[in-house]
């Protein structure tokens, strides 16, 4: 069948799906937004890609319409595609199940939705971007190491790289792999010495290794092992590791001290937390991306930024909840307010009274007093007794208290491991505060609006 037939084909059978599926996609507006624009883009290999308005779609497509699609399709044609939905102008955003299928044989569990051009870059992470930058140039560092807690862009660092490397040097080999992935491989191999040289060839075959999360790596002896002889074995050859941890090298415990020391070998980097500016830029990027049929209010995108201070991975999982509430109970070009956030995040809410007790995190809500305020959260933290900085810890202190009515000596704990009498006490100079200061009440009530 030549590639024209084909294609007119499958153009028929998209249409003929989009009528089959319309009575089992009960969501009108996301029917008539993005379901009824869904074009054909190509055709390659066993893959048919389906392209959608915008990145969210893609996504929202992918993981809740794929199978339906492909299996509504492939009955019509007598074929086995798979489906794959792409936003426009963009590349691939693979699922679950095609993710592997879709690298080539030089670019092995690179995820292609990780991209530097969908990556804000600022103060925060500036560093650890112009380190792995510098492997596209005639200087660069071997291994580098990134570390950084928990949702603030490690992996995305990872596969951007990795995609830009391979686009740089076409002939080179790239591999991503999870520590958690390269343990379960290492322990498959056990008790057979010809799979584990397997492995190591494997691995050493690799021009660049990007290993992520190697915290998990701990007490895990044959792994480390093995990791040292492939990590010897790719630095002499001038073969390029880069790593990533949510702690710094002094807190990787349970180490051998000849790994940690092929850790620090090279060059070190770490990802500050962002600051509310940073997390607003990423925010409203996003927003711009995947959301464009919806204003949100600035009380909204606070309230979002308030309550995923710390974590870009949840900030944008919040926003998906969002955009997912939106688009199955508003109109397009609908405003999207903190109450519409509120009522969309209650479950959430939920999960954190669980965790915490409370329905907030309580660092998160410390660190949004900090920002009102213009400190630095370790300062407040700390032993300084500046007016500056003990007037946003006396509201911390009070926030805590009065509105999630933490014990005390949990609030000390938060704080710095300051104890019951100076919480106490630093509650009621806010009290004091509050009954002389009209415009001071307004101030925290505004506090409590974002939390």
């Amino acid at each position: 069948m030549s590639s024209n037939v084909e294609k007119q084909l499958v153009q028929s059978a998209l249409v003929e799906t989009k009528k089959v599926l319309k009575s089992a996609i009960n969501n009108e507006p996301f029917w008539n937004e993005f379901v009824s624009t869904i074009n054909l883009k190509e055709i390659t290999g066993g893959n048919i890609q389906l392209e959608a308005k915008n990145l969210f779609a893609a996504q929202v497509l992918n993981n809740e319409f794929a199978s339906a699609f492909a299996k509504t399709i492939n009955s019509i044609l007598n074929t086995k595609f798979n489906i794959v939905f792409v936003a426009k102008n963009l590349v691939t955003v693979p699922n679950v199940s095609t993710t592997q299928s879709q690298n080539s044989p030089t670019a092995i569990g690179i995820n292609k939705h990780y991209r530097f051009d969908n990556l804000v870059i600022a103060e925060f992470n500036k560093t650890a971007y112009n380190a792995v930058q510098s492997l596209l140039k005639k200087t660069y560092w071997n291994p580098i190491l990134i570390s950084g807690g928990v949702g603030l862009g490690k992996t995305h660092l990872l596969h951007a790289i990795g995609q830009e490397f391979i686009q740089n040097f076409p002939n080179k080999k790239v591999r991503y792999v999870t520590a958690d992935e390269f343990i379960r491989g290492v322990y498959n191999s056990l008790n057979n010495q010809k799979l584990i040289e397997e492995l190591k060839d494997k691995y050493q075959s690799y021009d660049l290794l990007l290993m992520d999360d190697i915290q998990f790596l701990a007490n895990k002896d044959k792994a480390n092992e093995i990791l040292f002889h492939i990590f010897n074995h790719n630095i002499n050859n001038g073969q390029i590791i880069i790593m990533t941890s949510d702690k710094p090298i002094n807190q990787l415990n349970n180490f051998e001290d000849r790994m940690r020391s092929r850790f620090n070998s090279g060059l070190v980097v770490h990802i500050k937390n962002p600051d509310i500016n940073t997390m607003r830029q990423i925010l409203e990027t996003k927003i711009q991306q995947e959301a464009p049929n919806f204003n949100f209010t600035k009380d909204a995108i606070n309230y979002i930024i308030n309550r995923n201070s710390r974590d870009i991975r949840s900030l944008e999982g919040h926003l998906n909840q969002i955009m997912f509430y939106a688009l199955n109970n508003l109109p397009s070009q609908a405003v999207i307010d903190s109450s519409v956030v509120t009522k969309n995040l209650a479950g959430e809410s939920q999960m954190k009274l669980t965790r915490y007790g409370y329905d907030a995190d309580p660092d998160v809500v410390i660190t949004a007093v900090c920002s009102a305020y213009g400190v630095d959260v370790d300062s407040v933290k700390s032993k300084i007794r500046t007016k500056k900085i003990t007037t946003p810890r006396h509201v911390c202190m009070y926030v805590l208290r009065k509105k999630f009515n933490m014990p005390f000596a949990q609030i000390g704990s938060y704080l710095g491991g300051r104890d019951h009498s100076t919480i106490v006490e630093g509650i009621n100079k806010i009290n004091e505060y509050l009954k002389k200061d009209s415009n001071f009440k307004i101030f925290i009530e505004n506090l409590y609006k974002k939390m």
